[in-house]
């Protein structure tokens, strides 16, 4: 539960349940790009909350975002070892820098439909 005197942990909170949205409705047009938009106008309201993923609107439209092993894991109920055998086995597209696994959302979406 998040502590209503905790701005911080309020605001992590937000910055998850928006990542989420964003990946579960990466298809959908319209809905995509307005989750952008609130995610663009919750990081300029809160902007030491950002963590770095964050991005104004242009910055979004451009180019992808990108989910960490953990994300993915919580996005779609699997562990974070299924996540990152997925990717060493070539079945989930990702790209590994600097020891780090990111996954495009439309690629994890795309996989948990072939997946299905």
């Amino acid at each position: 539960m998040i502590h209503p005197n905790n701005p911080e942990q309020a605001a992590a909170h937000a910055r998850h349940l928006l990542r989420r949205l964003r990946v579960r409705y990466i298809g959908t047009p319209g809905t995509y790009e307005t989750l952008l938009e609130i995610t663009a106008i919750f990081a300029a309201l809160h902007p030491a909350s950002a963590n770095g993923s964050e991005l104004d609107i242009e910055q979004a439209a451009a180019r992808p975002w990108y989910l960490t092993v953990q994300d993915a894991a919580d996005i779609t109920g699997l562990t974070t070892r299924a996540i990152r055998l997925a990717c060493k086995h070539k079945r989930l597209n990702a790209t590994k820098q600097a020891g780090v696994w990111l996954i495009a959302p439309d690629d994890l979406a795309h996989w948990r439909t072939k997946a299905a």
